[in-house]
């Protein structure tokens, strides 16, 4: 199937759904600003959406259900580049008017002088509703963005509550003084907890409705925002999820809170497009992270400590121990280890009353029973040595 073929199948499905649904049906997604030219002018779209109903409606127009002359109207216009622009830069200068009026409306003469520009035609009302109803829409997604910045911006005091809650838990960390104490402190920093839940879920579900530009989720200030909410409030549900289900695991389908995860995949598909660019002059962390990076560190080390009880209880017994319990523990391991030679979590996993450092001293024990299994774990020599200590 030719290009042409292509679009035409896809675009003309796409013409007759309503703004939004159009991405999911079609696997070619534009982006960025088109320009669309042609003898009578230009017209600049962002809208996907509406690029995508613009591509149909003039290989419609340039010849019905003639894909060969589509195909080469397409190759006229680029080897006629030049020409093109002269044209469209006479056409800047002289005034542009519509031989028969479709509204008094400035709006909708603007979008009939861009059907005109792009050659479909301003008496097309296919054309005509798909750009009126794409410039509703962006409105309406316009005024949501607005909102929201809004919403983000007294947030702001939540997020700093949360962080003023974090350097008050010095002694337990964070992490545990949440999930083990019930303190006027730890319900108020849960009441903002909650609150910024709500917000972002209501985030998520707005751009999963379209109610939101297409590009928003790539937007550096939104992805930033979310990822430091993420690193900072996700332990916080994950110490309240042990303290009321510790017996299923957070990690388990379907339980993590979608907004996280979410949020997670913004963030990675966001680093995606940085590979190779400024990995050549990243300096390597010298110091541990404010916030660890993996913001489901705590449930990895909350289903270590199971693992850990199980194997310490078949000892007990005088069993066998259990080779995937024993694979289990080394796996976390060498994630906890993995985290520390980049320096991506936070000083607070060191405190001595901290939830890893009991599970260190307990699986310590476990390893100096096993000298073969010690000799081989750097980071039984790494918390041996207690370099650690100078950095937290």
């Amino acid at each position: 199937m030719s290009l042409c073929d292509s679009v035409l199948k896809f675009t003309s499905t796409i013409a007759k759904n309503y703004p939004g649904e159009s991405v999911l049906r079609s696997p070619y997604r534009p982006f960025g600003s088109y320009m669309f030219c042609s003898t009578q002018g230009a017209a600049c779209i962002e809208d996907r959406e509406v690029v995508l109903k613009m591509l149909y409606f003039i290989m419609q127009s340039t010849e019905e259900n003639c894909v060969d002359r589509v195909a080469g109207s397409c190759i006229s216009y680029h080897t006629g580049y030049g020409q093109m622009l002269e044209n469209i830069t006479e056409c800047l200068f002289n005034e542009t008017n519509i031989a028969n009026p479709i509204s008094n409306s400035s709006f909708e003469m603007g979008i009939a002088l861009q059907m005109e520009a792009i050659g479909v035609g301003a008496q097309n009302e296919h054309a005509l509703l798909a750009t009126r109803t794409a410039g509703e829409v962006k409105n309406k997604q316009d005024m949501n963005i607005a909102e929201l910045n809004y919403k983000l911006s007294n947030h702001q005091s939540n997020m700093a509550e949360l962080e003023w809650y974090k350097l008050c838990c010095k002694d337990h960390g964070y992490y545990d003084s949440f999930k083990e104490h019930n303190n006027k402190k730890d319900i108020h920093a849960d009441g903002c907890r909650i609150k910024l839940a709500n917000f972002w879920d209501e985030i998520v579900k707005m751009v999963e409705n379209h109610e939101l530009p297409g590009d928003f989720q790539c937007q550096n200030k939104w992805i930033n925002s979310g990822n430091t909410y993420r690193k900072l409030v996700e332990p916080l549900d994950i110490a309240h999820h042990y303290r009321h289900k510790g017996d299923e695991s957070y990690l388990s389908p379907g339980v993590r809170p979608h907004r996280h995860v979410v949020l997670e995949k913004w963030m990675k598909d966001k680093e995606q497009t940085r590979i190779g660019r400024s990995d050549r002059t990243k300096k390597p962390r010298t110091k541990f992270s404010s916030l660890t990076e993996d913001s489901c560190f705590w449930a990895h080390l909350e289903e270590a400590c199971k693992t850990l009880a199980s194997l310490q209880q078949e000892q007990q017994q005088l069993l066998v121990i259990n080779s995937e319990l024993k694979g289990g523990l080394e796996k976390f391991e060498d994630y906890v280890w993995n985290r520390i030679k980049v320096r991506s979590i936070s000083a607070e996993v060191f405190l001595e009353e901290s939830s890893f450092m009991k599970w260190w001293h307990q699986y310590r024990q476990l390893q100096l029973q096993s000298p073969p299994w010690q000799s081989n774990s750097p980071l039984f020599n790494f918390m041996e040595g207690e370099s650690w200590k100078l950095e937290i």
